[in-house]
């Protein structure tokens, strides 16, 4: 069996980048994959600051590592160049695998891109975003999209929302999705 352990950004990512991975794995027939408890580092700052500290945390728990990280208003590239600058300056053991997964502005842009899950879920009307990955604020979309008198939670939706997403719907439209699967799957 092999043991992943995701390291997130927040306490919604904690309930639901299990699910998704659970996900992918069952796309791929891969049924040899573990996936613990995310450790949540939170955001890509901060991961900066103490990557060291996180890497190493992380890596007492499993030899394998997805990072997966929200890029906010950053480039993704240019957080992978900082990001691997430090682990070329301090290498971790030959034994530690680690991957980044970038998501292009936040986590619920996935759910911009496949919109099915999170029209039925928070019960939203009208058209959603074309360039989702443009769309800065996510989650303020979803709650002004939502009915009168209700808001889009992170640590009550993400993970409901992500169970019900069609991934062939997200490869299709959400780059950032391709990029967190191809990480995952070359990690496994």
């Amino acid at each position: 069996m092999i043991s992943v352990l995701p390291l997130v950004e927040g306490e919604g990512d904690v309930e639901a980048v299990p699910v998704l991975l659970r996900m992918i794995c069952a796309a791929h027939k891969r049924y040899d994959v573990d996936i613990c408890r995310p450790h949540r580092r939170g955001d890509i700052h901060k991961v900066h600051r103490r990557f060291h500290d996180f890497l190493h945390a992380g890596l007492n728990e499993a030899q394998r590592l997805l990072w997966i990280m929200d890029c906010d208003d950053g480039c993704p590239l240019e957080w992978l160049a900082k990001l691997e600058k430090l682990i070329q300056d301090n290498p971790p053991s030959p034994q530690c695998h680690l991957r980044f997964a970038f998501i292009v502005r936040e986590y619920e842009s996935l759910f911009l891109a496949e919109q099915t899950a999170a029209r039925e879920k928070l019960l939203i009307e009208g058209a959603f975003p074309a360039n989702v990955e443009a769309i800065r604020g996510a989650k303020e979309w979803l709650s002004a999209a939502m009915p009168a008198g209700r808001a889009y939670k992170e640590t009550l939706d993400q993970a409901a929302i992500t169970a019900q997403l069609n991934l062939t719907v997200l490869r299709q439209k959400s780059r950032s999705f391709r990029h967190l699967e191809s990480a995952f799957l070359s990690l496994i």
